[in-house]
């Protein structure tokens, strides 16, 4: 069996440092980011944290810190919400969700700057999903999404206007919530539109004022 060749003294000495740095440099890329592709039990050794791992609770969870058991918290005595000035009382907070919830009327009255904005807020926020005529075929149905119930159902014409406006402010099934795009009064203004929706969709001939019979007949 032939010999090998012995390597250069003179290769293995100009290789040896390359080599080293090499291999330093890997230990310190191993040191730092871990072996991620493998799970174990032990915490990581962390460097630099970066914020990674932190001691909170998650909104709507259980603690026994607080006496109430709750993570949220109320807001201090004398915050001000933002946007808001410091004699102007906030109108989210200026009553109780659920007074307002089991109210059979809004508290606005109803003319017809109300039902102009009230139709204006329904254009932007609700005519995708719901359609312009409250019939529940909005755009949204047509790439997948359930039809949302018409408002000329009698379960909705019989329902209070506080339910409406939990609805609005809560959001149900695939409806999101819309308390955080919708002001207050804007929500009343939306929910006497659709009472504006529900009439015409049950609406006759004899409805119709004289004066504009002519023009539909």
């Amino acid at each position: 069996m032939p010999k090998l060749p012995r390597p250069d003294p003179e290769l293995l000495k100009t290789l040896k440092t390359p080599l080293l740095v090499v291999f330093g440099l890997a230990l310190v890329v191993f040191a730092v980011l871990g072996w991620r592709g493998r799970e174990s039990g032990k915490p990581p050794v962390q460097f630099w944290n970066d914020m990674a791992d932190q001691n909170k609770w998650k909104p709507q969870s259980a603690t026994s810190f607080y006496a109430d058991g709750r993570t949220a918290r109320m807001p201090v005595d004398g915050t001000v919400p933002w946007g808001q000035d410091v004699q102007t009382p906030d109108p989210v907070h200026a009553q109780v969700a659920s007074e307002l919830y089991a109210l059979e009327q809004g508290p606005l009255p109803v003319d017809r700057t109300l039902l102009a904005r009230g139709k204006a807020v329904y254009a932007n926020f609700c005519t995708l999903c719901h359609g312009a005529a409250g019939d529940g075929q909005g755009v949204t149905t047509q790439y997948g999404m359930n039809n949302p119930p018409a408002y000329t159902l009698e379960r909705l014409r019989g329902a209070t206007d506080g339910y409406l406006f939990k609805i609005i402010t809560e959001g149900k099934g695939q409806m999101a919530p819309l308390a955080g795009r919708i002001p207050v009064d804007d929500r009343w203004a939306a929910v006497a539109w659709l009472r504006v929706l529900m009439r015409a969709g049950h609406a006759s001939l004899d409805d119709v004022p004289e004066a504009a019979r002519k023009e539909l007949q």
